[in-house]
């Protein structure tokens, strides 16, 4: 819909001056309404599940996460500057809406991206006070051919690659070495604390990251790590719970806006509405995403009370302020 009005009078969206605004909830209501008005039509939507945890342990699992956090913040006396978590996530070259109109009964429901599986990913780094970190993307190949060419990312970032573009013990290291100890290395001179200052380290138990090497390196380079609670990273992990689903928000958006000037260039080239062909080859879609990547990190490195929002959410800033309650020493035994 954006394209065909940017290709006839883009002065009336909002983002041009305008008054109109193609937002998330306007075409939602726009398809239900259509579905409303035709038999057989219905709203359709891509849906994941989530595990559920039980009440109790999942209680459990938060006192004993912040039990360990609070710990070592006071064992280390660790500032909020040198509290970090980092995560892999996915990243997708097209990011699709997930609502669309469809027959109803259809088993099967075509959108836009959904289906391809052309991704790399990126591993975010945020520390309690708000900073974010420079990223690592790790995209699919096998040389450095593989990495986007001819785009300038800002400083730090570690642009990396493995035949299948997921993480591993070797990539998990590389990010340590390259982004998040020269972070630390410079914000204990900044904050003039002593070299041998420990910073705590927070993330999951991704098989790549729990290995006898990557422990050894941490330990080595004056750092002290806390699992997230293994299958409760929705509850516990602080980017998890704020700065991944902003970021792919901000991607799907940027993907949305170049789709939508893409229709309206074809339109007013006279293609025919039921004729437009966009390609969305990864040879296409490669470099536009690699500067869409560079926009994002001043995006969320503006965004300094979200990263602190998902350390509230996840029970670390109640960890490290508040009297927890004491552990029970006979909890096993009821």
């Amino acid at each position: 819909a954006k394209g065909i009005v940017m290709a006839n009078d883009r002065t009336i969206l909002v983002e041009h001056g305008g008054y109109l605004s193609l937002s998330y909830d306007w075409g939602r209501n726009v398809l239900y309404r259509m579905a409303r008005e035709g038999k057989k039509m219905a709203m359709r939507m891509a849906t994941t599940a989530k595990i559920p945890v039980a009440p109790g342990l999942l209680q459990e699992a938060k006192l004993s996460f912040q039990r360990k956090i609070k710990t070592l913040k006071e064992k280390y006396s660790v500032p909020e500057d040198l509290i970090l978590n980092f995560d892999q996530t996915p990243l997708s070259y097209v990011s699709s809406g997930s609502h669309t109109l469809h027959n109803k009964g259809a088993k099967s429901v075509p959108l836009v991206g959904k289906g391809k599986k052309k991704q790399i990913t990126g591993t975010f780094t945020v520390t309690m006070s708000g900073n974010f970190l420079p990223m690592q993307l790790i995209y699919e190949g096998k040389t450095p051919r593989s990495l986007p060419q001819g785009i300038t990312f800002p400083d730090g970032f570690n642009l990396t690659f493995t035949p299948n573009h997921w993480s591993n013990e070797d990539k998990v290291i590389e990010h340590l070495e390259k982004v998040i100890f020269p972070f630390v290395t410079e914000k204990r001179k900044e904050l003039e604390l002593a070299d041998n200052q420990k910073a705590m380290l927070i993330f999951d138990v991704f098989k790549g990251q729990k290995t006898d090497r990557v422990h050894n390196t941490i330990a080595n380079n004056n750092c002290v790590s806390v699992f997230v609670p293994a299958n409760m990273t929705n509850y516990f992990q602080p980017l998890d719970l704020t700065v991944n689903g902003a970021a792919k928000q901000f991607l799907k958006g940027k993907f949305q806006e170049w789709y939508a000037t893409e229709i309206a260039s074809q339109v007013n080239e006279g293609v025919d509405v039921y004729s437009i062909d966009i390609s969305t080859k990864l040879s296409v879609m490669k470099p536009i995403h690699a500067r869409w990547l560079a926009g994002l990190y001043d995006h969320i490195r503006n965004k300094p009370d979200l990263i602190r929002k998902g350390f509230e959410m996840a029970g670390i800033v109640e960890a490290v302020n508040k009297e927890l309650e004491p552990e029970d020493p006979f909890e096993d035994l009821v």
